[in-house]
């Protein structure tokens, strides 16, 4: 038994196979199907450039790379001690 909080994201949980039995996920995001502003871009947008509806965990990779894109443009400079 797999028990998720806030993520229901299948193509996940089956990568893991028999090993996902037992696995305890705690996930504060938004779901996909959400429908913030934010969210309702991040899919349009995601679909827009793959050709696929974004999946859960597609959503969080998607909000990752936003916050790293952003950080790198608000840095003085690229650096690790600038971006981080």
């Amino acid at each position: 038994t797999v028990i998720i909080e806030g993520m229901a994201d299948e193509a996940f949980i089956n990568a893991f196979g028999d090993q996902a039995e037992g696995m305890l996920i705690a996930n504060p995001v938004a779901t996909v199907t959400g429908t913030s502003d934010l969210m309702q871009k991040a899919r349009t947008d995601y679909t827009k450039i793959t050709g696929k509806k974004p999946t859960q965990v597609d959503i969080m990779g998607w909000a990752v790379a936003d916050l790293a894109v952003k950080a790198m443009k608000d840095a003085p400079a690229l650096t690790r001690s600038c971006v981080v």
